[in-house]
């Protein structure tokens, strides 16, 4: 049965040994609470063994050299990725089934930069993500930048469903109660100041490696570019050495 924010809170707050047999919590200890359930979960998101499952957005091509990803973005999504796991594309209008090609990740913008040729416009193969939280949306460069002919597909971990409110529901599988309610104690005690228990923290730790083994996917081993020798043209040098 899903748990109200206000539950888990309450029970984070009697593990924590701040709240006692018989006890209400105080309005300000609520609020202090949500914050730090909200920073917890908003520092899990960046952590693939914690983010339950991937999700694939989509858009057309548009000439454009960059397209912004978020919230009302050109790949639409609630919010902003930290980052994207992987991407690959696809030529449309070319029959029932579409072949998917693999973009490789150029991983930081200085890689991006040495690029030779930014403008050029053809087959799509590689990608880089700017994901300046500063500006609201994530920046997506697709190299060779695709036209309408080319759909670009991005994904990106799920956001993890943190409670609006107080008193809404925690929209999370059931083994991540566990997780939450000893984890979230830990932040509590040392907000209050108090000693957390040798059995907290024993039970906080497993109950990550939980989420973390049921969450783990491992991909194929792939060997880098620089070790396979020379492939001809590069991207970094038009003329190939």
């Amino acid at each position: 049965m899903p748990e109200t924010a206000r539950q888990i809170l309450t029970l984070a707050f009697k593990e924590a040994g701040v709240l006692g047999v018989g006890q209400s919590l105080l309005a300000e200890d609520i609020t202090d609470g949500y914050t730090y359930f909200s920073r917890m979960i908003k520092a899990w998101q960046t952590k693939r063994y914690v983010v339950p499952s991937l999700t694939t957005v989509n858009a057309l091509g548009n000439s454009a050299i960059s397209n912004t990803i978020g919230s009302g973005g050109h790949w639409n999504y609630p919010v902003r990725p930290r980052n994207i796991k992987s991407a690959y594309f696809t030529q449309i209008n070319t029959g029932p089934t579409p072949v998917s090609l693999p973009l490789i990740d150029l991983k930081a913008k200085e890689n991006y930069d040495r690029i030779a040729i930014k403008d050029l416009n053809t087959f799509p193969t590689h990608f880089f993500y700017d994901n300046d939280w500063a500006a609201g949306l994530g920046n997506v460069y697709v190299w060779p930048i695709p036209s309408a002919l080319y759909r670009i597909y991005l994904t990106i971990q799920t956001n993890l469903n943190f409670p609006a409110n107080v008193d809404d529901e925690c929209d999370l599988p059931d083994e991540y109660l566990e997780a939450i309610h000893y984890n979230l104690a830990l932040r509590l005690c040392s907000g209050y100041q108090i000693t957390p228990e040798d059995e907290t923290k024993r039970l906080a730790k497993a109950s990550l490696n939980t989420i973390r083994v049921a969450n783990t996917q491992v991909p194929t081993l792939m060997t880098p570019e620089a070790l396979q020798g020379p492939r001809g043209f590069s991207i970094y040098n038009p003329d190939g050495y």
